[in-house]
């Protein structure tokens, strides 16, 4: 249960053709303690605020973006910004995951 600074971690939309890069709200001068979260009890989570969150069962996520990775539009905790990104931030269901280490 402890945040980890993983220097160059993004996220990427493939639907905006965008990079999602260290910098929200939660990045003091973007010092970015909080790039993911490691959890036993959490499928990858990324970003202080849970920007982006996959359940345990790799079945279902949340979204939340803007804490530590940066909006493309809106703020953190806005719908504008959490919607651009992953349609909304209420849990829906994952077909299709792909993680780069």
């Amino acid at each position: 249960s402890n945040y980890v600074t993983a220097p160059g971690s993004f996220l990427f939309s493939l639907t905006n053709s965008f990079k999602h890069a260290c910098g929200g709200t939660g990045c003091a001068a973007c010092n970015c303690p909080y790039q993911m979260y490691d959890n036993v009890t959490r499928g990858p989570t990324f970003g202080g605020g849970h920007d982006w969150r996959v359940s345990a069962d790799m079945n279902t996520g949340n979204c939340n973006l803007g804490h530590t990775y940066d909006c493309r539009v809106g703020t953190y905790n806005s719908a504008q910004c959490r919607d651009d990104f992953c349609g909304n931030y209420s849990s829906w269901t994952i077909t299709e995951l792909e993680t780069w280490y």
